[in-house]
């Protein structure tokens, strides 16, 4: 007996029946295309086509392509991130391969900046290369200005920096070099919990860090001036410089940190606040230093 199916598509030259075995098969149109949905046709002059297969295939090269896709939005997401403050104050995202991820003006002139240039899938340094030509060629920095550059860097989960600071700073110092200028250079680890903060403050990480360590040495600088003036005009307005204002910082933690070393040597008798103190000591250096450099004509 002859198989029969019945009409459920029509195609251009064929038509897709479906049999008594419940296989869906393409079968050509007779001369006359006479066949209507729903018609049961002899199945003859057959091609299989298996529908089943298809799909399979189909759904195999989706799982395909999106596993890609998720592998490379893995591989590109930001594990860190970049300020850069002159009066522009810049914000670039990166990821563990040190390629820039994305970027974003933190104010007017920082959406100037980056109006004129394209990082995204830059290297890092040369990223921040590219941000310090166009700040030197929209003259944010000159030869006769109170120049600063403060560049922030978040840390990794051991509070060490994916990214070299020294790394950055030759970066910068062969901008300015070339340039002829004498600029204060500020580069800073900084932990992720402050971006946060700087974040939810309106302030580019680099700013907030700098309002902080104000407050802690108390020099009276309030949100809205760091938020609003270069950090060049600031400096000269309160007659000191961030550099040695931070340095200061910097020497007082280092006396701090010999006290500890001292009393945690005189209580060699009770381990467990020895211990203790330790631990603490060890956290608190993973954190490495920044790279403080001031102006040489100041």
């Amino acid at each position: 007996m002859e198989e029969q199916g019945m009409v459920v598509k029509i195609k251009k030259n064929s038509c897709i029946a479906f049999t008594s075995d419940g296989e869906y098969l393409e079968v050509a149109l007779p001369k006359d295309r006479s066949v209507r949905l729903g018609q049961e046709i002899p199945m003859v002059k057959i091609r299989r086509f298996s529908f089943l297969k298809q799909f399979m295939a189909a759904a195999s090269l989706l799982v395909f392509i999106l596993a890609g896709q998720l592998y490379l939005g893995q591989a590109n997401a930001s594990v860190a991130y970049l300020t850069i403050d002159i009066n522009p104050s810049i914000e670039v995202a990166f990821s563990a391969k040190k390629k820039v991820v994305s970027c974003k003006g933190l104010n007017y002139d920082g959406e100037v900046i980056l109006s004129k240039v394209r990082l995204k899938g830059l290297d890092l340094y040369e990223a921040v290369d590219v941000i310090l030509k166009q700040a030197i060629a929209d003259r944010y920095l000159t030869d006769s200005g109170d120049n600063v550059i403060l560049t922030t860097l978040t840390v990794n989960e051991e509070n060490i920096p994916l990214v070299e600071l020294q790394s950055v700073y030759e970066v910068i110092k062969n901008q300015i070099e070339t340039g002829g200028l004498d600029v204060e250079v500020i580069i800073e680890p900084v932990k992720p919990e402050m971006r946060h903060q700087a974040e939810n403050s309106g302030l580019s990480t680099g700013r907030y860090f700098l309002l902080q360590k104000s407050d802690e040495k108390g020099v009276p600088v309030s949100a809205s001036e760091i938020s609003s003036m270069s950090l060049g005009k600031l400096e000269k307005e309160k007659g000191m410089t961030f550099v040695q204002m931070l340095k200061e910082k910097e020497h007082h933690d280092d006396q701090v940190q010999k006290t500890e070393d001292d009393q945690v040597q005189k209580t060699e008798d009770d381990q467990v606040q020895k211990t203790e103190k330790v631990s603490k000591m060890n956290e608190n250096k993973g954190v490495k230093k920044g790279i403080y450099v001031e102006r040489k004509n100041e």
